[in-house]
């Protein structure tokens, strides 16, 4: 579950990411080191699916889990708030809407919360996250 979560997330991200930065020609440096940072939490999803699986029912890989996925969506979130800003012009795109960025950040804390209570809800809770956030992207692009 951890493997097929940790996907669904990076392709879902993945297909932000491609659009963000289809969005703007110049890449300047606080740009460079804030998507830095974001390819870091990125790079941290295989360990703590690795973990996960080799320690699937414990709580801290679960919620270690989760937090790096918070620490990478708020990541990307300040990534886009430094390219509009940078980019005045640009409009945001419809999937930082807050009522959604503000469901991701609180699925991601409650499942790290459930990770201690019952560890398979907090990959349970990070699944429902994938699928919704899939169903607004594709809801909102037959609009």
């Amino acid at each position: 579950m951890a493997y097929l979560n940790s996907f669904a997330i990076i392709y879902l991200v993945w297909y932000k990411h491609n659009n963000l930065f289809h969005k703007f020609e110049n890449v300047s440096m606080n740009i460079f080191y804030i998507n830095g940072a974001w390819l870091f939490f990125l790079t941290l999803v295989p360990f703590a699916t690795g973990w996960i699986g080799e320690f699937p029912f414990s709580p801290i890989p679960e919620s270690s889990y989760a937090l790096i996925l918070l620490l990478w969506t708020l990541s990307f979130e300040i990534l886009d708030m430094q390219i509009t800003k940078e980019n005045p012009s640009l409009k945001r795109d419809y999937y930082h809407e807050p009522k959604i960025r503000i469901f991701n950040y609180i699925g991601f804390i409650i499942a790290m919360i459930l990770a201690f209570i019952e560890p398979i809800l907090c990959l349970t809770i990070i699944f429902f996250i994938s699928v919704i956030n899939l169903i607004f992207i594709r809801r909102k692009n037959n609009e």
